[in-house]
């Protein structure tokens, strides 16, 4: 009987075990199953957490994009009022100059306006180009060397100007300075290259507007061809109101013809060509910088100081 008793004990042991062994494999799956579907959850939720990340971007991209168009057609549009200053003196003639009238308002070189729209705050700078010097005539009608030095002193920028230039059509400022990549320097491109082209440009039909245009660019100009400071006639002829034959109007100061030709050539009275640049602000810090350019009769052309080709 002990005999038939152990064995009845052997066999139930062994009817058991496999029971065992398959709740032990349930419970491994259903282990797995819950670390599958935590898996799954956490991925889910990781991705609707970057498209929601990327919804926000895209539409802050596209407010900031919109932004930027509403700012550049209102102001570009309007560039010749909002460079018009103030009334300086009531309009009356001037009888020691031919009877020039004296002018009612003055030029501005540039104005700036701060801008908030949709919760984002800009910076615009709407600037006269024919305020500045331009580049390509003074490349065609001189060396390079002849007024690179020039040039240089009218710069306040970490930007480097390149030592030869390649090409006698200047297109792009990469034409004229010297990539930050080539040159190795460590700087914010688009505030620098904003402060060097303060004075100087390439987007213009190459006069220069007398009503707009400071003391330093008409000196500079002056040195350039003439070798001597601007003539005070030179530096009054905003005061009147144009227009007027600029070159009679320097001979009758005692200009020589080389001078006085050359001023009738080079000048004009209006702001034929502005550029615009915004700059998109948070916390005091530049995140974003375009620059749009209008030329009287031939439109807007874009230049991104982004663009690594320059």
């Amino acid at each position: 009987m002990a005999l038939v008793r152990n064995f009845s004990r052997q066999s139930n042991r062994k009817v058991r075990r496999p029971r065992r062994a398959r709740r032990g494999v349930i419970l491994v799956f259903v282990l797995l199953f819950l670390a599958l579907c935590s898996a799954i959850l956490v991925r889910s939720h990781s991705m609707v957490t970057r498209s929601m990340v990327q919804a926000a971007r895209a539409e802050k991209e596209m407010q900031i994009r919109w932004a930027k168009i509403s700012i550049r057609r209102s102001l570009l549009m309007n560039s010749d009022a909002m460079l018009d200053a103030s009334p300086v003196v009531k309009s009356q003639t001037n009888p020691a100059n031919n009877g020039l009238i004296l002018a009612t308002k003055s030029r501005l070189a540039a104005s700036q306006i701060k801008l908030a729209l949709s919760g984002q705050r800009y910076l615009a700078i709407l600037e006269d180009e024919n305020a500045k010097l331009p580049l390509n005539r003074l490349l065609a009608s001189k060396p390079y060397d002849a007024w690179r030095s020039e040039i240089r002193n009218l710069i306040a920028s970490n930007l480097s100007m390149r030592q030869k230039l390649v090409s006698k059509n200047l297109e792009r400022w990469g034409d004229f300075f010297q990539s930050p990549i080539d040159s190795n320097q460590s700087f914010d491109t688009a505030d620098d290259l904003i402060d060097a082209t303060k004075h100087i440009t390439l987007f213009t039909n190459n006069l220069v507007n007398y009503r707009s245009a400071s003391p330093k660019i008409l000196n500079a100009l002056w040195r350039i061809h003439f070798r001597r400071e601007a003539p005070e006639c030179i530096h009054a002829m905003r005061k009147y109101q144009p227009p007027f034959n600029i070159a009679q109007y320097c001979r009758g100061y005692g200009l020589s013809d080389a001078e006085s030709t050359f001023a009738g050539e080079i000048f004009t009275d209006s702001c034929q060509c502005c550029s615009l640049t915004i700059i998109h602000k948070h916390a005091g810090t530049s995140l974003d910088v375009s620059r749009f350019y209008r030329r009287t009769k031939e439109g807007y052309a874009d230049d991104h100081f982004g663009d690594p080709g320059w």
